[in-house]
């Protein structure tokens, strides 16, 4: 190959963490157990509830029933986590009251 020279190429495989997988915030999951309490930080507000960040990188769902109406990005809360599923990198959480 020279420089400029175009090639053609084919994607076999994309990892979300690259090369760094130890960096993947959902490789240590079992930190993440139903009934836990976190202070979760909201980041957006949904049609259907509230993205919150349970620590860097990992995002959870408070559904809108759950939080009123001082739940605002930028807001921080207590939530006790009630289903986790590591395979979607999913999180739900309740807000405690």
């Amino acid at each position: 190959m020279n420089e400029g020279e175009l090639v053609r190429a084919t994607i076999t495989a994309v990892h979300p963490w690259g090369a760094h997988p130890e960096q993947n915030p959902w490789s240590n999951a079992d930190r993440f157990s139903v009934g836990s309490t976190h202070r979760v930080t909201v980041e957006r507000i949904l049609d259907w509830g509230y993205s919150v960040e349970v620590e860097k990188g990992v995002y959870g769902m408070i559904l809108s029933k759950e939080c009123p109406e001082d739940c605002h990005p930028g807001a921080t809360i207590d939530a006790t986590i009630v289903l986790v599923d590591p395979a979607i990198q999913r999180i739900d959480l309740k807000r405690l009251t």
